[in-house]
């Protein structure tokens, strides 16, 4: 006991030592600190019995407490992440606004520059058809020409005095043809150098259209990536919502934690009072061990004494048989006086199966003895293995100990790290609610510059609220059931606990039977035991019996042969006579011995009573084992229907959790839908702020109406002066004004921007009301109906009903315990009553001993006197008296 207080005085000062090297203000040591103390506290724990229940239960805490420091750590690792992504993406976003200003001034340069290019071309298209129409018709006056000339030529004999008119006519269109040709060419040369140029002007139209696709397909895939950004960004914010959400609810596990501990630190004073008992029992045990080694060595001596007291009988029976011998070769000598030697033989006979019944009876004491021997080295072999097995507890509650108090100071550590970064977190939050504060100011004063939407949205907005309070009454009820469902699992896990305490007792009681069976098959082996040398000890009687009644008929025969010898032998008579009385005193210890018997009889008879009705107890405590393991078949099978049950729960509940997650992705799209009429009006605002690029192309159109009406005055002016005068008549009509007309397009302009605007409002209000409206049908039918709260009241009412059979079970439990109890009490006694009639058995056996001695130091000197007299010649014969034992002085001898 000394050495084991050094170790843990040794362990306690290297536990101390390292917790000094421990910093608790330290975050990093601070969940060391914790382990080691939940590690000495489970050490502690453990090597109570009683406290051992507590064990699993801080297990499972620290376990918990284990999960939640690491689940922390990797959330601060995807905050980190997510800060890091969040400011990588807000500069990539700031890099791209850059990108999509100068883009936007690029587009604007390239749509300018190809305005001006179309603008070219339109000019080149137009001198290219007027120099065709040139060319034609110099090309039809050629032909013309040609005719005449050909015409002239065939007509030249004809007409000799107009020859030198048409020569000079022919020289002259013969300059006019060289120089149409001239311009022919030059036309040429003009229209291939347009073509070029146009082709020119093609190639770099479709180049710069090439460009500007290039360009509108960057814009796009940036306005897709600024949007992914943009709902990156709120998936963050939603994120960090919910994990400041997760990191409040680990605060309270937290705490919930630190309040366990706290209890557990009273369990470990409570399971300290209990080690220090149990050290109370141990040195009690060493007592008794030491007790008992005495009673050994007390036992080893006595056991020495009676090897002593054997040899020394064997020494006695091999002086006697040297008598015998003697004895032998005396009645050699005296067969002359047979009479007399018959006597005394049957007297020396009847001693002699006396000595060899003490003789067996000795054996019998000493193999007893050894078997007493051997239960009690048997009992010393438990007592030690006993104490080791407690030094070995204490040893482990040490150590559990040890890790209890290092863990406890890890969970210190842990909390203080935990306290801190929900303190950055809480500041966190903060900074991001002023920010949401300061864009919900920025979305007021957009709202109220929206006027026109408000209406509108408005009743969206009601529509939303109306959901979000469903939501909400959802999210209660589904926080309500998770709660309840939290507690049926703790009521789960207290009837597991309690099913598991029931089997550990079940066990300790089945160990028990085990044990009360061996000790029954002992007492059965000891009674057959008894029994057999009962049968022995009736049989050797009856043997007896027989043997008195022939040497009664031998008494009477040797009587009327001592009639005639009386006279002669008068002095033999008085000592037959003190013979005589011996015998008598014999019968009587024969009849106080087959008394003896008849008591132990009945002493085992009403042992085998006892036996018998220990049996029967036996049996019915079978019986209420069969019915008890019955009955916990039902309540296992009853519990896995609950957990069936209750997995079904599980499953809804994971699906109104989806459906919960569906519903915040519809108000996601919801809002994204929102942001996109957000861009769409400013979309429009833009082309309002276009109305520039509008009147440009009206006075385009213009500048094109002044072309048709300069146009149509020249055909007027051709109309006023025809060639045939007389056939023509003058064409009358009325042109409207050009204000007029620019007035009534605008107006129509107007109205048709009026009306595709509106119906563009109305188709996106009608697909926005479609889709909310299959969004609440979609609800609707996902919601949870009556059905499934009638299951959960059945399972309350079915769990309620459960925990009061389980208590009734319980009840029976400890009815059952303490009716083992008192059957092991009286198991005791009967052992106690067994040890009591060994003892008196021994010592009777013991005061046989002394008068066996007693009568042998009185019949020596008889012996003595009478083996100087004579004897008959038939003693070398071999006689069998009874169940065939050898009874001849040459039968012992061999």
């Amino acid at each position: 006991m000394d050495a084991f207080d050094d170790n843990d005085a040794e362990e306690a000062e290297e536990e101390q030592e390292e917790e000094e090297e421990l910093d608790p203000n330290n975050p990093d040591h601070l969940y060391i600190i914790i382990e080691r103390s939940i590690n000495q506290m489970l050490g502690e724990i453990e090597a109570n019995p009683e406290m051992s229940q507590y064990a699993e239960e801080i297990n499972r805490a620290y376990e918990f407490l284990y999960r939640t420091y690491t689940s922390e750590k990797n959330l601060e690792k995807k905050v980190e992440e997510m800060t890091e992504e969040l400011t990588a993406t807000n500069e990539k976003l700031e890099v791209a606004l850059h990108i999509t200003e100068a883009d936007t001034t690029t587009i604007a340069d390239l749509t300018e520059e190809l305005e001006k290019t179309w603008k070219l071309a339109d000019n080149a298209h137009l001198r290219e058809q007027m120099a065709q129409e040139i060319i034609d018709n110099l090309r039809k006056e050629i032909a013309a020409l040609n005719a005449e000339l050909d015409f002239k030529n065939k007509m030249g004999g004809e007409e000799d005095e107009a020859a030198a008119e048409t020569a000079k006519t022919q020289e002259s269109l013969i300059r006019d043809k060289e120089r149409l040709l001239t311009e022919i060419d030059k036309m040429t040369q003009k229209l291939t150098n347009a073509l070029a140029y146009q082709e020119d002007l093609e190639r770099r139209a479709s180049t710069q259209d090439l460009q500007i696709e290039s360009l509108t397909t960057e814009l796009n895939s940036r306005d897709e990536t600024i949007k992914k950004k943009t709902e990156n960004e709120e998936i963050l914010k939603a994120q960090s919502n919910e994990q400041a959400k997760v990191i409040e609810e680990k605060d309270r596990e937290i705490q919930d934690f630190i309040r366990k501990v706290e209890k557990a630190n009273k369990q470990r004073d409570v399971s300290d009072n209990l080690l220090r008992e149990t050290r109370l029992r141990t040195d009690k045990l060493m007592r008794e061990n030491e007790t008992l080694n005495a009673k050994h060595e007390k036992l080893q001596d006595d056991y020495n004494a009676v090897l002593e007291v054997t040899a020394e009988m064997k020494n006695a029976t091999q002086k006697k048989n040297l008598e015998l011998k003697l004895k032998e070769d005396e009645c050699r000598f005296l067969r002359k006086d047979l009479g007399k030697m018959t006597k005394l033989k049957e007297f020396g006979d009847r001693k002699l199966i006396k000595m060899e019944q003490g003789r067996a009876e000795m054996i019998e004491g000493r193999n007893q003895l050894r078997q007493v021997i051997a239960d009690m080295e048997k009992d010393v072999e438990k007592y030690k293995k006993q104490s080791d097995a407690d030094k070995r507890i204490i040893e482990e509650q040490g150590r559990e100990k040890d890790v209890l108090s290092k863990n406890l100071l890890r969970l210190q550590a842990a909390s203080r790290d935990h306290i801190k970064l929900i303190k950055i977190q809480q500041q966190i939050r903060k900074k991001i609610e002023k920010e949401m504060d300061d864009y919900i100011k920025e979305i007021g004063k957009q709202a109220k510059e929206k006027t026109a939407l408000e209406k509108e949205r408005d009743r969206l907005v009601e529509e939303s609220i109306e959901l979000s309070r469903k939501i909400e009454e959802t999210m209660d009820e589904v926080k309500i059931k998770k709660a309840e469902i939290f507690g049926l699992k703790k009521m789960i896990t207290e009837v597991e606990a309690k099913l598991k305490m029931q089997q550990n007792l079940f066990d300790a009681i089945r160990a028990e039977r085990n044990q009360f069976q061996k000790a029954l098959q002992e007492s059965m082996a000891e009674a057959g035991e008894l029994k057999g040398k009962l049968k022995i000890s009736i049989h050797q009687t009856e043997q007896l019996k027989e043997d008195a009644s022939m040497k009664e008929h031998d008494v009477i025969k040797i009587e009327n042969v001592l009639k005639k010898l009386l006279k002669e032998k008068e002095n033999l008579k008085i000592e037959i006579n003190n013979h005589l009385d011996k015998i008598k005193d014999l019968k009587g210890e024969i009849t106080e011995m087959s008394e003896e018997e008849k008591r132990l009889h009945k002493v085992i008879m009403e042992n085998e009573r006892t036996i018998k009705q220990q049996v029967k107890d036996l049996e019915n405590l079978m019986k209420e084992r069969d019915i008890l393991g019955s009955q916990l078949v039902r309540r296992n099978d009853e519990l896995a229907l609950l957990y069936e049950k209750i997995k079904i729960l599980q499953t809804t509940l994971y699906r109104g959790e989806a459906q919960y997650e569906q519903r915040v992705d519809d108000i996601r799209l919801l809002k994204v839908e929102i942001k996109r009429l957000r861009q769409e009006k400013k979309l429009l605002s833009v082309s309002v702020s276009n109305i520039s690029d509008l009147r440009k192309e009206v006075i385009n159109l213009e500048k094109d109406l002044t072309k048709e009406r300069l146009k149509v005055r020249a055909l007027e002016q051709e109309i006023q002066t025809p060639l045939n005068i007389h056939r023509w008549r003058k064409l009358e009509g009325s042109d409207p004004d050009a204000l007029e007309l620019i007035q009534k397009v605008q107006i129509l302009q107007k109205r048709v921007i009026n009306i595709t605007s509106e119906s563009i409002e109305r188709e996106r209000h009608l697909t926005e009301i479609e889709s909310l409206y299959t969004t609440l049908k979609r609800m609707v039918e996902k919601q949870p109906g009556p059905e499934i709260q009638t299951e959960l009241v059945k399972t309350q009412k079915a769990l309620v009903s459960r925990s009061n059979k389980m208590k009734c079970l319980l009840s029976e439990l400890n009815m059952t315990e303490q009716n083992a109890l008192q059957y092991k009490q009286e198991m005791e006694k009967l052992k106690d009553e067994i040890k009591e009639l060994r003892k008196k058995y021994l010592w009777e056996k013991k005061s046989r001993r002394k008068l066996c001695e007693f009568l042998a130091t009185i019949d020596k000197p008889s012996q003595d006197t009478n083996h100087k007299q004579g004897g008959r010649n038939q003693t070398n014969q071999t006689k069998f008296a009874g169940g065939g034992f050898r009874m001849s002085i040459d039968g012992v001898t061999k």
